[in-house]
């Protein structure tokens, strides 16, 4: 029997309001993940029935909610339940947050069910008006470059051409199609902006090269990204002077690692989808101190995170979901500032899935999940770092559910993790410390 669950009023984690309602389950155990609506997990737009969940998974308030293990419960409040069942809990999900269709979003002049352009609606929810023969952004400036269309002035066959021809600071627009006749790697002048991640396709597996370098502040969105060197990376933002770059809605599918920072530039990651066979999602090279690099709302597929410079990174409602031994995201550096807000880490056979190794760490309202495999570890916490695990405030706590392990110290130092929720009854029985470690829970602290 599927546990009955009210999200009315969802908790936190779902995203739909911002008030936690008063909703309990009695439960033998539940565990709700996030998964995508249709499509690309992060990418996609929001669930609108069950259809359009995988598996057994159902669509609440334009999510895709699954139990992974089902249980009997009383429910209480405005959702209704009936059943017999020991132990309290709440449903809560993390993890990218899916995008509401066009016409759900205040003002933005559209009705669609999707976010794919060429259907008089763009990817970003805007109205469409044709020119070089394609329907493009009616926002699109009357300079911008179109490519992959046909007409005369403004419209070219390759974004190379695109490029060079409108200047800098002025838009690309890029039609739906496959671009491999491009000279890569792509130095845009100005933003570029595809149809939609699913119908722009640019590079191959059989390119070699990086495929973007940024020599100036701008953008890239709703493009797929696809190939790269073998023993470097697909997108490079590296060059001396300091930019401000972002990514939004993009799939990068490296052939070994996706994004490189080189210098101190600002980067914001939106809704990106990582593919780098095994590699790093994001490499930060020693010479890159003093950036500031966000990464919101995107999955981690096979790829990994090494950061070891001096920057600001803040990680917000991503998901490492778990299906390659080699994935982790690893940190450090002396003078690091890492913020993990709402991600949601999923198991598997791995060393330490986050390795806390020299920075400072604000971890809040994330989970760590099913992390079974020895000698796998949710997180380890070595000596150059400082950690916050605990409640504060208003916030969800972060929460370890079903690993054998949630958390190594190995190193002579005391964590506070009161607020935090455990995967078992007794934490300490997850808890593995060095000599001289400690770590203070809700029902006491742990020792060696």
């Amino acid at each position: 029997m599927r546990p009955s669950v009210s999200f009315a009023e969802a908790p936190r984690f779902v995203w739909v309001s911002d008030t936690v309602a008063p909703v309990h389950l009695v439960v033998v155990a539940l565990l709700v993940l996030a998964l995508p609506g249709c499509g690309l997990f992060g990418l996609s737009v929001a669930c609108t029935g069950n259809d359009n969940c995988p598996g057994d998974a159902v669509c609440v308030d334009g999510l895709c909610i699954k139990g992974a293990a089902e249980g009997e419960g009383e429910g209480e409040g405005e959702g209704e339940g009936e059943g017999e069942g020991e132990g309290e809990g709440e449903a809560f999900v993390v993890g990218p947050r899916p995008r509401k269709p066009c016409g759900q979003n205040a003002g933005d002049g559209c009705s669609d069910t999707n976010r794919t352009g060429g259907d008089d609606c763009s990817a970003d929810c805007v109205a469409e008006e044709t020119r070089c023969g394609l329907s493009v952004p009616s926002t699109l400036p009357a300079t911008a470059g179109i490519v992959g269309g046909s007409g005369g002035a403004g419209c070219f066959a390759t974004i190379g051409a695109a490029i060079a021809a409108v200047g800098i600071g002025e838009t690309v627009y890029v039609g739906p199609g496959t671009y491999v006749s491009e000279t890569f790697p792509l130095t845009p002048g100005g933003p570029i902006i595809g149809a939609s991640a699913d119908q722009v396709i640019i590079g191959s597996n059989a390119i070699t090269t990086a495929l973007v370098e940024f020599p100036v502040d701008t953008d890239i969105a709703h493009v797929t990204l696809t190939g790269g060197p073998d023993n470097s990376f697909t997108v490079r933002i590296d060059r001396a002077v300091p930019h401000t770059i972002g990514l939004r809605d993009v799939v990068i599918n490296a052939r070994a690692n996706a994004v490189f920072v080189g210098d101190t530039h600002q980067v914001t990651m939106t809704r990106v989808a990582f593919n780098a066979s095994g590699g790093d999602a994001l490499f930060v090279s020693s010479g890159a101190a003093g950036a500031v690099v966000t990464i919101r709302d995107s999955v981690f597929d096979d790829a990994s995170l090494a950061v070891s410079s001096a920057i600001d990174l803040t990680l917000e409602h991503n998901h490492l979901p778990g299906n390659n031994g080699s994935t982790s995201w690893g940190f450090n550096a002396a003078g690091l500032e890492v913020t993990m807000r709402g991600n949601l880490l999923e198991g598997a056979p791995c060393q330490a899935v986050v390795n806390l190794a020299a920075g400072t760490f604000i971890l809040r309202e994330n989970q760590f999940a099913q992390m079974n495999d020895l000698p796998c570890r949710a997180i380890q916490i070595d000596q150059g770092a400082v950690v916050s695990l605990s409640r504060t405030g208003t916030d969800e706590p972060n929460r370890f559910v079903g690993n054998t392990t949630d958390l190594q110290v190995v190193t002579a130092t005391a964590i506070d993790a009161r607020g935090v929720v455990w995967s078992n009854a007794d934490p300490c029985d997850g808890i593995n410390l060095a000599a001289g470690a400690s770590v203070q829970t809700d029902a006491g602290s742990c020792t060696p």
